[in-house]
């Protein structure tokens, strides 16, 4: 059998055994962009749609169980209605929530995320990874007066931050400088010639291109690399010190406190595990 025709009949068994899932991605176009609140949950033909899950399992509409291997990609490491984290959801619920006035965990949970992370002097909670970059680099470049941002090829960093071949039509409008992922001398190239407008570097330390199943590592020699004079953060960051790096992660484990507490980026996105 040709690859092709194997693909279409798995593709035909797949519409066949999740009908459930079909209607109620058809149902959601209606209401929803694509029948999905983030364009990351879309497959063709359609997506599955899950009901319940416990554990590193869940169950879709169609009664079918799966094990959950991407754990909301890094996300949700402690898996589905932990009960340790539930009952701390709890007891927070039974406090009152909503309160349109500070609570008194924030400061907590700041305290932690600076004594677990050295590096890390201020935080900024945000509902998510898109929000928490454009506030990055909203900061970048109100302090250094400048529009350019230095991105990579392939790169993801939001809904308004994709840069799968070289960038999207939707991107928030900043002066896109786009480099190739581990290229060191291109990296240096670009720095020489348009790093008096670049306000940041956004970057990350394992690249996923365009949110596909296959990472990329950053190269010894590229991490090496953003410590060289023209890449460090703060005073010497650069000859005039007003160039930011901005690095984005996707989950705060305790392990990362050795490689954070390594490098002080001006600016750090971490996702917290939940």
């Amino acid at each position: 059998m040709k690859v092709e025709d194997a693909l279409q009949k798995t593709r035909a068994q797949f519409v066949d055994a999740n009908p459930a899932s079909r209607a109620a991605h058809e149902e959601a176009t209606a209401t929803l962009p694509g029948g999905n609140t983030r364009t990351t949950l879309y497959f063709a033909p359609f997506p599955l749609t899950m009901t319940e899950g416990s554990g590193c399992r869940m169950t879709d509409i169609d009664g079918h169980t799966y094990v959950d291997l991407l754990g909301e990609y890094t996300a949700g490491l402690y898996g589905h209605n932990n009960p340790v984290i539930r009952a701390a959801i709890d007891e927070a619920l039974d406090a009152g929530w909503n309160f349109g006035a500070r609570g008194v965990h924030e400061a907590a949970l700041a305290q932690l995320l600076c004594d677990r992370f050295p590096s890390i002097d201020l935080v900024r909670f945000t509902n998510s990874g898109t929000e928490a970059n454009l506030l990055a680099l909203a900061t970048a470049t109100m302090h250094t007066g400048r529009r350019g941002v230095l991105v990579f090829d392939g790169a993801y960093h939001g809904s308004l931050l994709a840069f799968a071949d070289g960038g999207i039509p939707i991107n928030a409008p900043h002066d896109w400088v786009v480099g190739t992922y581990n290229d060191i001398a291109g990296t240096e190239r670009l720095v020489a010639e348009r790093g008096a407008d670049v306000a940041a570097i956004l970057v990350e330390r394992r690249l996923r291109p365009g949110r596909s199943g296959v990472s990329c590592d950053a190269a010894p020699h590229r991490r090496r690399h953003r410590r060289r004079p023209h890449l460090r953060r703060g005073d010497d960051l650069t000859d005039d010190g007003r160039r930011a790096a901005v690095s984005t992660r996707h989950h705060a484990g305790p392990d990362d406190a050795r490689e954070v507490s390594r490098r002080r980026h001006d600016v750090r996105r971490l996702r917290w595990a939940a």
